[in-house]
């Protein structure tokens, strides 16, 4: 028989896993961001599918148009600031 050493699962999970699978989540998040910032016109009607995105981020305040643009950009940035600062 061969001598196998205790294998008792670690303290804490994979943190690397965790700190990657949040990594690829926030790109995603920026990619819909940015989706919606070229698609988004806050002067004309929105759709049901934007209003559905807008929600997703809690932007719900659709009548103000300055508002709303202003949310989405802060909300863009924050997650740009943020995915740099975890890959340094």
């Amino acid at each position: 028989m061969q001598n196998q050493k205790d294998k008792t699962p670690p303290l804490f999970p994979d943190l690397d896993n965790i700190h990657a699978r949040y990594i690829i989540q926030l790109e995603k998040r920026i990619e819909t961001l940015k989706d919606l910032c070229r698609e988004l016109n806050p002067y004309e009607p929105l759709t049901e599918e934007q209003i559905l995105i807008l929600a997703r981020f809690d932007i719900t305040d659709t009548n103000d148009p300055f508002k709303m643009t202003n949310l989405l950009l802060m909300q863009l940035e924050d997650a740009i600031t943020e995915l740099k600062n975890l890959k340094e």
